[in-house]
């Protein structure tokens, strides 16, 4: 999986690789944990090649520092993932948070599409 990958080599440069197998290991194999319903995890941007930079908010600190080491040029499209690291524009965001009860504020402009600052 392309983000695994991708969340694997940042955490290598700037945090711990157990904590994220952890994670790993407990999201694909703890059914109390795998079988909850879907839910938005981070901001992120994909590329037409595939390639995903996440972080919290849109082009965050996070985010720009992964951008610095980004070889694609090009508008990405914005959008989130879920906790299985599925990317989802917008819509299809808006409507995985309404389902699982995110949506705790509205803000100008998100008619169902989703914006971080709906989420906190």
């Amino acid at each position: 999986m392309k983000i695994k990958s991708e969340i694997l080599k940042y955490i290598k440069e700037v945090g711990d690789e157990s904590e994220w197998k952890a994670l790993t290991w407990a999201l694909e194999t703890d059914p109390e944990i795998r079988d909850i319903g879907r839910r938005i995890v981070c901001a992120a941007l994909k590329y037409d090649s595939g390639e995903l930079i996440v972080g919290p908010r849109h082009f965050c600190r996070v985010m720009r520092k992964q951008l610095e080491r980004c070889e694609n040029n090009g508008n990405p499209e914005e959008g989130f993932i879920d906790q299985r690291g599925n990317f989802l524009d917008r819509k299809e965001a808006w409507a995985v948070a309404d389902e699982a009860g995110q949506i705790i504020r509205r803000c100008g402009g998100d008619e169902n599409k989703l914006y971080s600052e709906n989420l906190y």
